[in-house]
């Protein structure tokens, strides 16, 4: 049931999310607009309020195909970052993008020559770290790259200020594993949800009361799980 209908000039956005101040923020690509405009901050009527141009909108618009924007929201702000930066941006309800995190691959980093002058970016990109995600709780950064076809996946601790990164199927913390089938596939208020198989989790589990009392009502032929669980502070 439909409560309001709202007509937008934007009719390629990718995204849209709400922002505290009952604002909206709107994502487009900027191929499809004349200004390079691709960044939108509307009021709760959809309203545009105030408008952004992204430097790398002009390497976009030369693409024959649509690459999406890495946008998630934290802490009622929303994040993003264009396919060709380095920089993960915060807007806020001050409605302008700030720097939040600067992402250094260094040699790795993907080209703009791969982007803008082969038919197909994929003939040269397996040589060049792609960032695959990104999701941020209160204490962590999690994300994963792409290199030559294969996942590498990374975990920011924010309080210890360090990066650590994948070995095989497991990211190592303080010696312990985080292991990769519960990796976030969405974070709000601090909790972690994951999709994770009932046979997997079955065997991960001990012989606590509570991990039996999962095991009793845990079906094996459910697939998948929808696992959630609260991030720690430290």
């Amino acid at each position: 049931m439909y409560e309001n209908e709202y007509s937008i000039d934007h009719t390629h956005a990718a995204h849209l999310s709400s922002l505290l101040n009952g604002n909206y923020c709107i994502y487009q690509s900027a191929r499809f607009s004349k200004e390079h405009l691709n960044l939108f901050i509307t009021d709760a009527n959809f309203t545009v309020t105030h408008s952004f141009k992204d430097p790398n909108g002009i390497h976009l618009r030369k693409l024959p195909y649509l690459l999406d924007v890495h946008w998630y929201k934290h802490n009622n702000n929303i994040y993003y970052k264009e396919v060709l930066g380095d920089t993960v941006f915060c807007i806020n309800e001050s409605n302008t993008p700030q720097p939040h995190i600067f992402l250094n691959f260094g040699k790795k980093k993907m080209p703009d020559k791969y982007y803008t002058k082969t038919k197909y970016y994929q003939m040269g990109s397996h040589k060049f770290y792609q960032l695959g995600e990104i999701l941020e709780s209160d204490n962590f950064i999690f994300m994963y790259i792409i290199y030559n076809h294969e996942k590498e996946y990374f975990l920011y601790e924010k309080n210890k200020n360090r990066l650590l990164m994948s070995i095989g199927n497991d990211v190592f913390t303080d010696g312990r594993k985080f292991d990769l089938n519960f990796w976030p596939e969405y974070i709000e208020d601090n909790t972690m949800y994951s999709f994770v198989n009932a046979g997997s989790l079955y065997n991960k589990l001990g012989n606590t009361r509570k991990e039996n009392e999962l095991k009793h009502i845990l079906n094996l032929n459910d697939n998948p799980v929808l696992l959630s669980c609260k991030l720690l502070d430290k």
